[in-house]
C-alpha cells in the first residue's frame, strides 16, 4: 500500500495524467474509494461477470488472470465506462451497475492489461515518464505512446474495442440466464438512479453552459487581437510618409474586410463547438438518458455497442479462413482457430499477429483502422467494411 494517497477531484484528473503509478487506493472527490461499499446486486454481478470470463479464459488455455473487487469502482461519473490501464481500475457509471455486457466489456479490457501478465516493475518501467518516447501500459492491442513534448498517438484501438466486444457478447451468450436471475437484487435501483438523474441533470446543463461561456470568452479575446493588430498597422502606416493616402486606404480597406473575415471565421469555430455541447443538454438528449437508464435496468443483455466494427472485424476473420480454405467445412474449421489465435494474442498483446491481417489485406488497412473515429467515423467504417467484402469474394474458393 502506498504510503500517501492520490487525492483527485473527478475521474478527469486521472484520466488526464498519464504519469501515474498503479495504485491501490485514492481519494476521489473526497471519499475514499476502499471505503465505497458495494450492494449485494454489485457484488453478485461482479462474481458471475468473473466466472464467466474465466471459464472463457480455461478455455483458450490462458490462466493466471485476477479481477479483483477493489479495482472496480460503480457510481463513480465519467463521460464514458472504461478500464483505466495506468492505475489498474475499472470504472462504471451510476446505471450502468446491472449492464452486465457493460462490466464484461471493461473487465475483459482489464484482464487483457499488461498488469495481468508481466512482471509489474517491468511494467513500470515501460510506462516511466523518465523514458523518452515511452508509451502507457498496454491494454490488448491498444497502446498510447508519449513523446518527450507531451504530445501522444494512439494506436490499434479499432480492432481492439472489436476483439474486446466479440469475446464479451460470447461470454455474454453463455450465462444470460444467470444475469437475469440477479435482477431482484436490484429491486428499486432503477427508480433511485432515475432520481439521481433528474437532480444530476439541472446541474449538468449548468455545467455544459459554463463550458461554453468560456468559448465565448476565448473568442472575444482572439477578435479583441485582432482587432489590437489593426489598431497597431493603422497608427505606423499613418504616420509612414512612405505611404501615399490612397495607397493607405486601399490597405486599411483590404484590412478591414480581412478583419470582419477573419471575425466570422472566429465566431463560426467557436460556434461550431458550442453546438455538441449544447445539444448535450436538450431535452431530447434528456429523454434518451432517461430510456438509457431504464434499459440499463432490463437485464435483456443485449448490446448495439461496436456493431459496425464486429462487422469488420468478422469480414477479417472470414478474409483470413476464406485464405486457407477450400470448401465450406475447412473454412468453419479455420475459422474457429484463427479466432482463438486472435483472442490469445489479445490477452497477451502480441500485436505482431495484426500483421497477418496487413498482409493480406494490404498494407494501408491497419493504418486506415487506426485513424477512424470510433464515434463519428461510421462512413469510413462503411467504405472499409465494403473493401473487405470485395476482398473476400475474390479470395473465397468454393
Amino acid at each position: 500500500m502506498q504510503a500517501e494517497l492520490y487525492h483527485f477531484d473527478s475521474y478527469e484528473d486521472i484520466h488526464n495524467n498519464h504519469s501515474l503509478p498503479r495504485i491501490e487506493d485514492f481519494y476521489l472527490a473526497g471519499q475514499r474509494v476502499s471505503e465505497i461499499e458495494k450492494t449485494e446486486g454489485q457484488k453478485a454481478i461482479i462474481e458471475v461477470v468473473r466466472s464467466a470470463i474465466f471459464a472463457h479464459l480455461k478455455g483458450l488455455s490462458v490462466e493466471g488472470r485476477t479481477i479483483e473487487d477493489h479495482r472496480i469502482l460503480f457510481h463513480i461519473r465519467t463521460l464514458f465506462p472504461l478500464y483505466n490501464s495506468t492505475i489498474d481500475f475499472t470504472f462504471v457509471y451510476g446505471s450502468l451497475e446491472a449492464s452486465a455486457t457493460t462490466l464484461m466489456h471493461e473487465l475483459t479490457h482489464s484482464i487483457s492489461s499488461e498488469w495481468q501478465y508481466l512482471d509489474h516493475e517491468f511494467v513500470k518501467q515501460i510506462a516511466s515518464k523518465d523514458v523518452k518516447n515511452r508509451r502507457d501500459v498496454k491494454s490488448g492491442f491498444h497502446s498510447y505512446w508519449f513523446s518527450k513534448d507531451d504530445s501522444s498517438k494512439e494506436n490499434f484501438q479499432f480492432i481492439n474495442e472489436a476483439v474486446t466486444e466479440k469475446i464479451t457478447r460470447e461470454i455474454i451468450a453463455k450465462v444470460r440466464d444467470r444475469i437475469q436471475d440477479l435482477k431482484p437484487l436490484f429491486a428499486g435501483r432503477c427508480e433511485k438512479a432515475l432520481r439521481n438523474f433528474e437532480n444530476y441533470w439541472e446541474t449538468y446543463k449548468k455545467h455544459l453552459i459554463d463550458i461554453t461561456e468560456t468559448f465565448d470568452r476565448k473568442a472575444e479575446a482572439a477578435i479583441s487581437e485582432l482587432e489590437k493588430e489593426f489598431q497597431k498597422d493603422f497608427e505606423e502606416l499613418s504616420q509612414s510618409t512612405e505611404v501615399s493616402s490612397e495607397e493607405l486606404e486601399d490597405y486599411l480597406d483590404f484590412r478591414r474586410r480581412d478583419l470582419e473575415s477573419s471575425k466570422e471565421n472566429i465566431i463560426s469555430t467557436y460556434q461550431a463547438f458550442k453546438k455538441p455541447i449544447l445539444s448535450n443538454g436538450s431535452e431530447g438528449k434528456k429523454t434518451m438518458e432517461v430510456k438509457a437508464i431504464i434499459n440499463n435496468y432490463s437485464f435483456d443483455c443485449t448490446s448495439s455497442s461496436y456493431d459496425l466494427e464486429l462487422k469488420i472485424l468478422n469480414l477479417i476473420l472470414d478474409g483470413l479462413a476464406y485464405s486457407q480454405s477450400s470448401c465450406e467445412e475447412e473454412f468453419q474449421a479455420q475459422r474457429t482457430k484463427i479466432w482463438e489465435d486472435l483472442q490469445k494474442a489479445y490477452l497477451f498483446g502480441t500485436v505482431m499477429w495484426l500483421r497477418k491481417i496487413e498482409k493480406l489485406f494490404g498494407k494501408g488497412i491497419l493504418r486506415a483502422l487506426n485513424e477512424v473515429d470510433l464515434i463519428t467515423g461510421n462512413d469510413q467504417k462503411e467504405r472499409i467494411a465494403q473493401y473487405l467484402e470485395h476482398k473476400n469474394d475474390k479470395l473465397k474458393r468454393f
